[in-house]
């Protein structure tokens, strides 16, 4: 049977659509309600290892240069070694733990998390700016939330869904072992065991062949604003 792709959201609008993601072809059966996304509205992106979450992130500010882009992405912290394509500065900031631990004990970041074994950290000065792209962890936006930080007028939450077969195929191209396979695995399922983050905006993607321009149009339909 074949999946559906249910993208809704709350504020008073309910919205299911079926996938045609499939052939790669532009879902004709979006409801646009605004031509433009704002540019303060800040965008964070959930998932699952393998369901997309860089994918979405550099398909929705790329740019040959940063500063031509529509919208900016948030630059994380990581202790995790760079993977092949990924540059410092651009893709995520490449710490040392002795350097990242620093950093938490000065206060220099918004959230911080230990997620498959390496440390990953949002500055504060990111959420601050005009930075408006993000990736977190069920955690950390549950926290943000109890900290009153998520303004649901201007926080979208789009969470990729994506099927365990499709997500496992893509972690076996990444890890060596079938035990750290394994373990990504088992660590994601725990961390959004009870993920259901109604308290702002969401878009809600099941489909794993999802397309940036599908996201756009839905993050657009969205109206936030008048």
């Amino acid at each position: 049977m074949e999946r559906e792709n249910i993208i809704f959201f709350v504020c008073a609008k309910f919205v299911i659509v079926k996938s045609s993601s499939s052939n790669n072809k532009k879902n004709e059966d979006f409801f646009l309600l605004a031509p433009v996304i704002h540019l303060y509205m800040k965008i964070i992106i959930a998932g699952k290892s393998g369901s997309g979450k860089d994918f979405l992130k550099s398909g929705l500010t790329e740019g040959e240069k940063m500063e031509e882009r529509l919208l900016k992405p948030s630059v994380a912290c990581t202790t995790r070694p760079p993977r092949e394509g990924e540059e410092h500065g651009q893709s995520y900031y490449f710490l040392s733990e002795e350097d990242f631990l620093c950093g938490i004990e000065e206060n220099f970041f918004l959230e911080w998390k230990v997620f498959n074994r390496w440390y990953y950290g949002t500055r504060n000065s990111d959420w601050e700016s005009e930075a408006n792209v993000f990736i977190m962890t069920p955690s950390v936006i549950a926290d943000l939330e109890k900290r009153n930080l998520l303004d649901k007028d201007s926080v979208v939450i789009v969470y990729l869904d994506i099927d365990i077969e499709t997500r496992t195929k893509r972690i076996k191209e990444r890890v060596g072992s079938a035990d750290e396979l394994e373990r990504r695995l088992k660590a994601d399922e725990d961390d959004f065991r009870d993920f259901y983050p109604f308290f702002c905006s969401l878009i809600w993607i099941l489909e794993p062949y999802f397309t940036v321009e599908n996201i756009l149009d839905s993050i657009r339909a969205l109206n936030l604003v008048e």
